[in-house]
């Protein structure tokens, strides 16, 4: 997909995806848990719109991953703040779901519950291949620093 062919704006309407370690969801009730949306940097959660990306795509190259989705407007209603698009060379349909800075522990805890609680999710993560994907990973560190 090219970045003209993804509109500016994200409509309410509109589901994003989140990548989810296995660690990332409660494996009793098979639903996400708020850790998925504790964002890198603190406050900005990395997101691709579903509309634009294929499920395929936003997990290539990170096997075990899962995903979970959350509708925009849902998203912006429990942050207040409206999801935003963040086009990337690599990947025009990648977009912010952002919680305030001001906010105390208290209140960014309870916003990304909110979140985890209003997502569903859409492809379950496989422990074993992701333990294999870290320790590949861990052994191509290893390698590079040799």
């Amino acid at each position: 997909m090219n970045a003209e062919d993804v509109p500016d704006t994200i409509d309410v309407a509109e589901n994003l995806n989140r990548r989810l370690k296995p660690v990332h969801v409660d494996e009793i009730e098979k639903r996400p848990l708020a850790v998925a949306f504790d964002g890198t940097p603190p406050h900005e959660i990395s997101v691709d719109r579903a509309k634009y990306r294929s499920t395929a795509d936003t997990l290539a190259g990170n096997e075990g991953f899962g995903i979970c989705s959350v509708n925009a407007g849902v998203a912006a209603s429990i942050t207040g703040i409206m999801p935003r698009a963040d086009k990337q060379a690599d990947n025009p349909a990648h977009a912010l779901i952002e919680l305030n800075a001001d906010w105390d522990a208290g209140k960014r805890l309870e916003v990304v519950e909110g979140l985890a609680r209003a997502s569903r999710l859409v492809v379950a993560p496989d422990q074993e291949l992701f333990n294999q994907w870290r320790a590949r990973r861990k052994a191509m560190s290893k390698q590079a620093k040799k």
